[in-house]
């Protein structure tokens, strides 16, 4: 399961960077483009991490895992 989801995590990367390569500084939504980009990064990096340390445990172990993202 670990190996499917980093998988496409990698398949939907180029959008999440198509997403944050449009010409103007603000997109759509009045979000600096720098400060988009950074969220993303961070939460692809949070998401990998999370299911690093989850790769192995029972559900129920992951259940007691304790959260913290930085």
């Amino acid at each position: 399961m670990f190996d499917y989801i980093m998988n496409k995590l990698h398949q939907l990367m180029p959008i999440a960077e198509a997403i944050n390569q449009m010409p103007e500084e603000v997109n759509p939504f009045g979000v600096k483009l720098a400060d988009s980009r950074a969220f993303m990064l961070k939460q692809l990096h949070a998401r990998i991490e999370v299911l690093r340390r989850a790769k192995g445990k029972t559900l129920e172990e992951i259940y007691k895992m304790e959260l913290v993202v930085e």
